[in-house]
């Protein structure tokens, strides 16, 4: 996914930038940085962002166990690795073996 989709895709969904960076539990300026191509967007922001979207369009009341979405998590887990230009190479294995299991 490029920024140009992601954009696209979140405006589609009626989303601002802080509204996307809350559901993916990202600054805001994270969201801009995919979307300006600053940032390369990691696989699993892909897959966060499609429950964000199955959140959006099939909601559902939470239960009192869930205190976060797997959007959230994801984000979280992406977190923990830098996605900075001169890192990308080093997670590039790990990033690909993701959603493999």
């Amino acid at each position: 996914m490029d920024g140009t989709t992601l954009k696209r895709k979140r405006a589609s969904l009626g989303l601002t930038q802080a509204d996307l960076a809350e559901r993916l539990d990202v600054k805001s300026n994270t969201v801009s940085r995919y979307e300006t191509g600053l940032l390369q967007i990691p696989r699993v922001v892909e897959l966060a962002l499609q429950t964000v979207e199955r959140e959006l369009m099939y909601p559902r009341e939470a239960s009192a166990g869930e205190k976060q979405t797997f959007a959230q998590a994801a984000a979280k887990y992406v977190g923990k690795y830098d996605f900075g230009p001169g890192d990308l190479a080093t997670n590039k294995a790990h990033l690909e073996g993701l959603g493999r299991d």
